[in-house]
């Protein structure tokens, strides 16, 4: 009798510690999730800033003011800044798939 009885608190135990588990899992994906949300806004106003200064730049190498080597490097800034933002978004979209997987959504999230 007692054996069962401590064989029940060992699984009541056992169920609250993967409880425990699957809760700190989920909780870790969401603040993942809210980052890559920061993540997106950040790069993406560094992608308008890379965007203005090309903007700059040619006015400034239209007007002989600017190398070309200097409006070619603003060019690559700019590139930079939008494959940034794409990797952004694509990272996104990877570490929703990871909240719904924890959150027991297996339709959804990656197999």
């Amino acid at each position: 009798m007692q054996a069962a009885s401590a064989r029940a608190r060992q699984l009541t135990a056992s169920e609250e510690l993967l409880d425990d588990s699957i809760r700190e899992q989920v909780h870790r994906a969401y603040l993942n999730w809210l980052y890559s949300q920061k993540k997106i806004e950040v790069v993406a106003q560094a992608q308008d800033v890379a965007a203005e200064n090309l903007r700059i730049i040619k006015n400034k190498y239209n007007n002989s003011l600017a190398t070309a080597t200097e409006l070619l490097d603003a060019d690559v800034a700019n590139l930079q800044a939008r494959l940034n933002f794409l990797f952004a978004k694509a990272d996104a979209i990877v570490v929703y798939s990871h909240l719904l997987e924890a959150a027991g959504d297996a339709e959804h999230g990656f197999k």
